[in-house]
């Protein structure tokens, strides 16, 4: 068996960083807008486990939807890898989804998106996050594939 090493071409390390980039900055914007929230103007509106969701998922989503649209996320030798990932996350994004609508529709004492005053949709917006991913993913896939082969 030949030991494939992941290599990435000049073109792709330069999209990478862009897409890192963004992610990075869109994480600066969202813990600005949550210590203005939470620290400035004192309201106390999230659960944690939402304004985890909200500081790390979308950033993460954006980072690597930009490098899968511009072809930068998996090397040449990596068409496996790049399958089992997408399978994952859209499994993993879908079943955030559905559990949490689970949780939501089947509570006695009404829907409870509002918990003890507090906003709690952490679980909805990891499950938005991973399934733009792994929607975003298999088309870049699917695509992929029906582009002809250059010699």
């Amino acid at each position: 068996m030949k030991n494939k090493k992941t290599e990435y071409d000049e073109r792709q390390i330069t999209e990478q960083g862009k897409a890192f980039k963004w992610g990075f900055y869109l994480m600066l914007l969202l813990l600005v807008i949550g210590f203005t929230i939470l620290e400035v103007f004192r309201l106390d509106i999230m659960e944690y486990n939402t304004m985890f969701s909200i500081f790390i998922w979308p950033p993460y989503a954006v980072c690597v939807i930009i490098q899968i649209v511009k072809d930068a996320y998996t090397s040449a030798n990596d068409n496996d890898l790049a399958m089992v990932m997408c399978i994952f996350v859209t499994i993993t994004g879908v079943l955030g989804i559905c559990l949490t609508g689970f949780v939501l529709f089947t509570y006695a004492d009404g829907v409870p998106i509002i918990l003890n005053g507090k906003l709690n949709i952490g679980g909805l917006v990891t499950g938005i996050c991973l399934s733009a991913v792994g929607i975003v993913n298999w088309i870049h896939i699917l695509l992929q594939r029906k582009k002809p082969v250059e010699d």
